[in-house]
């Protein structure tokens, strides 16, 4: 079965990473058919480097956050496949080869994700991501070979207590995409943005999951992911948008209540040791009434007399 990769690559202000990430993706092993980089209304080099890469295609948009990249990359391609990958990550030669050996496998996956390493600099986290998973996540996963694992049911609790999917290891074919309605242009300057994509893809099964660690999630002083309280906050919007416009049944928006009411109780906690005040009154919305601890309440009223003496 022939396997053919459009990679998509949304990227702004990433001069400093881009030939890296573009190194690493032409280094395949499984080469990919076309490699898409939108710039994100960049204004730095990073257009010009990418645009350098023989055999990368370059689209310039204004900017309108990584989401929208995506999707835009995603309409410009021509794959039967579609694989993500973030402007400042890197791919280890195998991780294309790695995900075509699982769709051989399975051929009805619409939906894949692999494992990652952090790195900063040039040094790699020796633990995996998904060495972080909780006891009991991959119940419901079943093996299907060497390193690839297979759910054929939801798995929307799980991701709503672990997230292991980041969109640099991400990989779907193109009719799942279309099928599941794409990355929303609207969440694209959120923390946190891919969040509310992959809960639209975990529930539409067959879903693989790749052990083996295939990709580097590059940390550094840019990433969203470098403010916790902000990214909670992101989390908690994309879940509540979620609960009310993915017409999930009954028990899934319990699910997704419960997950907000955790989130915000957490996020409220943050943004007071913070003294972030304008953040944790956002959050009072989301908080339901029994995570109105003693303790949490004066902290409530803490940060509502900061609003009322104008911090």
């Amino acid at each position: 079965m022939s396997i053919d990769f459009s990679v998509i690559i949304p990227a702004y202000n990433r001069e400093q990473f881009i030939d890296d990430t573009l190194a690493a993706i032409f280094a395949q092993e499984h080469p990919p058919a076309e490699v898409i980089v939108v710039d994100d209304g960049s204004t730095d080099g990073t257009a010009a480097r990418a645009e350098a890469w023989p055999g990368c295609r370059l689209i310039r948009l204004a900017n309108g956050g990584a989401a929208n990249a995506r999707h835009v990359g995603v309409h410009a391609s021509t794959g039967r496949w579609i694989a993500f990958c973030d402007s400042d990550d890197l791919w280890r030669p195998g991780h294309l080869a790695g995900i075509a050996a699982a769709l051989r496998i399975r051929p009805d996956i619409g939906f894949a994700f692999t494992n990652f390493t952090y790195f900063s600099d040039s040094v790699w986290k020796p633990s995996t991501k998904f060495d972080e998973a909780p006891p009991g996540f991959w119940e419901h996963f079943a093996l299907a070979g060497a390193d690839l694992n297979i759910s054929d049911k939801p798995v929307l609790d799980e991701i709503l207590q672990f997230q292991p999917i980041f969109p640099s290891c991400t990989a779907m074919s193109r009719a799942f995409y279309d099928a599941v309605g794409g990355y929303d242009a609207a969440f694209g300057r959120l923390p946190s943005e891919d969040l509310e994509f992959t809960l639209r893809c975990v529930v539409r099964p067959p879903i693989a999951a790749l052990s083996r660690p295939s990709v580097g999630i590059r940390r550094h002083d840019g990433n969203h992911s470098g403010d916790l309280v902000k990214q909670m906050w992101g989390e908690i919007v994309i879940l509540a948008h979620s609960r009310s416009a993915h017409g999930m049944g009954k028990v899934e928006r319990r699910a997704l209540s419960m997950s907000i009411g955790e989130r915000a109780a957490q996020a409220i906690d943050g943004a007071f040791a913070a003294k972030r005040w304008a953040l944790l009154r956002s959050l009072l919305r989301y908080l339901p009434f029994n995570r109105y601890s003693g303790r949490r309440l004066i902290k409530i009223l803490i940060g509502l007399a900061a609003g009322l003496t104008g911090r």
